[in-house]
Parts: structure tokens; C-alpha cells; sequence
């Protein structure tokens, strides 16, 4: 009796899936917990569902419940996702070494397995902990490798998300001009894929571009709009993200009150999401915030809180110019 609710389960969930329908897909799946948990194929997008509604904890204690089942089950497609499922959890939670070991276990098997799309996958996350590192040329050498096999593959969902990517590690290390140009070509490939989503991510790269350009009303703008993006498709975690590009963009036009409020929101949610690079981000962030209202002390204090979260996640470089803005 129960192989044909499974088999409409997977049905429905594959569905939800293809078209990106991740908080009905979430909500399915929670339902039939019990099913999920056992099934291998419905496992793993129980998994992919909690990222892609901004709950990276949420899908790490998913997998750790589950990944014995999952390998048990002989589905060798499963175990590879739901691997990486994990290693993207651990590094949006900041568990860089974690991530770092499960992301290299996967390439491995993906590319004993002929898994072409799962390596480039593999090589644009492995692209993103580099960067988080402050490693740049690795960062910029595990995208360009992704990038002929997605282009191989005619994926444009992967090019996208790699060219999103480049874009973010330009940017960090100044170099504007190409990380407009990356971001641009990602908007483009995420509107050839119908990804909403990943083109709101690209516009908010964009608006961090215009920020570092003096333009901040227009960032502010464009940042507002794709936090209501995020607000529809249910993901708090990018949500919060843009709110940390909102109250940037109102500190720079000295609207103390607005940053004010665009923090301690988009801090409530990386918070509860456990995103600790993304806290870091924020508390570096209310640390510029204090010191333009004169709270020294407590520039000083959401400073130093900043410099040990970007310690936690393996970014010296990060903790190191923290400090110094406010010491």
C-alpha cells in the first residue's frame, strides 16, 4: 500500500522542484516526514528544499538524520547530492573545513561517476570557500573550471550562479569593472534559465556595485526590491543579505534611523539561520553605524564580535580590518 504514495510523493516533489516551487515542495515533504526520511530520492530534496527557503541549519540536521539511509539505499545519484547538500549547508553556517573536506569527497565521486554537472557544481562551491578565505586566485581558478563544463552542458542555471560568483570575489578585491561584467552575464544566463531567484541575487550584486560607485540611493532601491524578492520565494537567509546591502546604502546617505532598522532585521534572521559570515558581516556593519553616532564603546564591542565570527569561519583578513576600524 505504501509504494504508490511514494511513487505520487516523488511525483508531486519532482515537480515543485522543476519549477522552483521550494516553499510548497518544504511544506509537502514536512508532511510526510516519515516517508521522506526513508526514501532516498525524497531525502535528498527534503535537503535541497530547506536551503532553498534560507535554512542552512534546518538542512544540515536533515542530512545528518538521513545520509545513512540515503547511502544505504544504494542510490549512488542521491548520496552525491545530498553530500553537497551538505557541504553548501556547513558553508553557509561558516563551517569552512567541514565544508572543505565534503566538498573534495564529492568531487571525487562525482568525477569517478561520470557526473559531469555535479562536478561543476562541486568546483563553483569549492570557487565560493576559497573566496570566503580571501583566497581570490583559487577562487577565480574553481570558476573558470566550472564554467567550460556548465557551457558543455548548456546549463544556465550553473553559469549563473558561477558568473554570479566571479562577480562577488571581483568585487571583494576591488576590481569593479570585471565584477560588473560577471555580474551582467549572470543576470543574463538566470533570465535564459527563468531563475528568478539567482537574477535577484545578480541585481543585488549589481546594487552593491552602485553602492561602491557613491550611487546609494539607487542602491538602496535596487537592494529594497530584491529583498521583496526574497520575501516572496521564501528565502530569509538572502533576505537578510539584502537588508545588510539596505542598511549600507542608508548609512552612506546618513539615514542613521533607516540602517538602524535594515540591521536589526536582517541580523534577527541571519541569526536564526545560523549564517555566521553573514552576522559577522552585520556586526562589522553596526560597528560603522556606532561610530557615526558616536557610540565608540559599542563600535568597539560589535567590532570585536564581528572580528571572532570572521575568525570562526577561517577569515583572518576579515577579522584583522574589522578591529582596525574601530580600534
Amino acid at each position: 500500500m505504501m509504494r504508490p504514495t511514494i511513487d505520487l510523493l516523488r511525483a508531486n516533489a519532482a515537480a515543485h522542484a522543476a519549477s522552483s516551487e521550494w516553499i510548497v515542495l518544504r511544506h509537502l515533504l514536512t508532511q510526510h516526514e516519515a516517508i521522506a526520511a526513508a526514501d532516498a530520492q525524497l531525502a535528498t530534496l527534503r535537503a535541497e528544499a530547506e536551503l532553498r527557503t534560507g535554512r542552512p541549519r534546518e538542512a544540515h540536521q536533515w542530512i545528518a538524520r538521513v545520509l545513512s539511509t540515503i547511502e544505504q539505499s544504494g542510490d549512488r545519484h542521491s548520496r552525491r547530492r545530498a553530500l553537497n547538500l551538505r557541504a553548501v549547508a556547513a558553508l553557509e553556517l561558516g563551517e569552512l573545513e567541514e565544508a572543505q573536506q565534503t566538498f573534495v569527497a564529492v568531487l571525487e565521486l562525482a568525477y569517478n561517476d561520470g557526473d559531469e554537472l555535479l562536478t561543476a557544481r562541486v568546483l563553483n562551491n569549492l570557487g565560493a570557500l576559497a573566496d570566503m578565505r580571501d583566497r581570490l586566485d583559487d577562487a577565480v581558478t574553481a570558476y573558470e573550471q566550472a564554467i567550460p563544463a556548465y557551457q558543455r552542458l548548456g546549463d544556465a542555471r550553473g553559469l549563473a550562479e558561477t558568473h554570479h560568483n566571479l562577480a562577488m570575489s571581483f568585487r571583494h578585491h576591488g576590481q569593479t569593472r570585471e565584477a560588473e561584467d560577471h555580474e551582467r552575464q549572470a543576470i543574463g544566463y538566470a533570465r535564459e534559465a527563468r531563475h528568478t531567484t539567482l537574477e535577484s541575487l545578480a541585481r543585488l550584486g549589481m546594487a552593491e556595485l552602485k553602492l561602491a560607485a557613491g550611487d546609494a540611493p539607487l542602491a538602496e532601491a535596487m537592494a529594497r526590491h530584491a529583498a521583496d524578492r526574497f520575501v516572496t520565494c521564501g528565502d530569509g537567509l538572502r533576505e537578510a543579505d539584502a537588508f545588510r546591502v539596505v542598511a549600507a546604502a542608508c548609512l552612506a546617505q546618513h539615514k542613521l534611523g533607516a540602517a538602524d532598522d535594515a540591521l536589526r532585521h536582517a541580523c534577527q534572521l541571519a541569526v536564526a539561520r545560523g549564517a555566521r559570515l553573514l552576522e559577522a558581516e552585520l556586526r562589522q556593519l553596526a560597528s560603522e553605524l556606532y561610530l557615526a553616532v558616536g557610540r565608540t564603546d559599542v563600535a568597539r564591542e560589535a567590532a570585536d564580535q564581528a572580528a571572532q565570527l570572521f575568525e570562526q569561519v577561517g577569515s583572518a583578513a576579515k577579522a584583522t580590518a574589522a578591529r582596525r576600524r574601530a580600534h
